[in-house]
């Protein structure tokens, strides 16, 4: 379910643009970040290490909220 969430958001975010221009790479560093940690996720449960690779959904989750809340940002 972790990975799911994860997985949904950053989907939804694919190829966001930033209401704000100037947070774009802002946007686009978190969803990395979010993939980074969803593939870290799927390695450990791939090695049976199920609490870390929850964990790693997590952070992938967090990352991707982050840049949907950076997206959203209108300009200043």
């Amino acid at each position: 379910a972790d990975r799911l969430l994860a997985r949904t958001i950053i989907d939804d975010l694919d190829g966001v643009s930033a209401a704000d221009p100037k947070r774009q790479k802002k946007v686009d560093k978190e969803l990395a970040k979010a993939q980074v940690e969803l593939d870290k996720g799927d390695a450990d449960r791939a090695s049976g290490r199920h609490d870390k690779a929850i964990t790693h959904y997590k952070k992938a989750w967090e990352h991707a909220t982050r840049a949907a809340k950076e997206a959203a940002k209108q300009k200043e």
